[in-house]
């Protein structure tokens, strides 16, 4: 169908026809990729800074908060810290206490998974802020980092994305390579 200068496709397929579209698109996944690279840079800013100011000391694993990360249709509701990505189920995460100049302190780590990682009764370093000692988290990658490395995973394949749809949205639009033939008479 033709309506006006623009065209509608009723088959409702996205199609790219022209080395341009794949330009355009190669431009969208790269600029994505970028952003979502910068994006991880601050996270992981902040989080360094954190664990720069931050001090450290021990903790015990107390308990678990069960937290439900789905629901009936399967969409995966744990965000960014949920260990377990399209798992339908409970996601444990562990509730730590530690002591500093005789104060009890109680905090539930941001990261949780199935089954937990820790036991209750383990030992485990905790970072806090000394300022205000009830900000810690659980001194590990997969507590201090999680965020950052999946903002780098989405944002490095999305730049090679569109970085390939750039440089070869020649031979992609054609369906292949270009082979060139002379034939000659004998």
């Amino acid at each position: 169908m033709f309506y006006g200068n623009r065209t509608f496709y009723d088959n409702k397929r996205f199609q790219i026809t022209s080395p341009k579209g794949f330009l355009r698109l190669g431009c969208a996944f790269l600029g994505i990729g970028f952003l979502l690279l910068l994006i991880s840079f601050f996270v992981y800013r902040g989080e360094e800074n954190f664990a720069k100011t931050a001090k450290y000391t021990t903790g015990v694993v107390i308990d678990f908060l069960a937290e439900n990360v789905g629901n009936s249709t399967g969409v995966n509701g744990g965000g960014i810290n949920s260990a377990n990505a399209g798992y339908e189920g409970l996601n444990y995460f562990p509730v730590v206490r530690f002591v500093l100049n005789g104060h009890r302190y109680v905090f539930s780590s941001h990261t949780g998974a199935n089954p937990p990682p820790y036991q209750q009764g383990q030992s485990v370093s905790v970072m806090y802020d000394p300022h205000n000692p009830l900000n810690a988290e659980i001194n590990s990658v997969a507590s201090q980092w999680p965020g950052a490395i999946i903002l780098v995973i989405l944002g490095a394949v999305f730049a090679v994305s569109g970085a390939f749809l750039i440089v070869f949205r020649n031979k992609i639009q054609s369906g292949g390579s270009v082979v060139r033939a002379n034939i000659q008479d004998s």
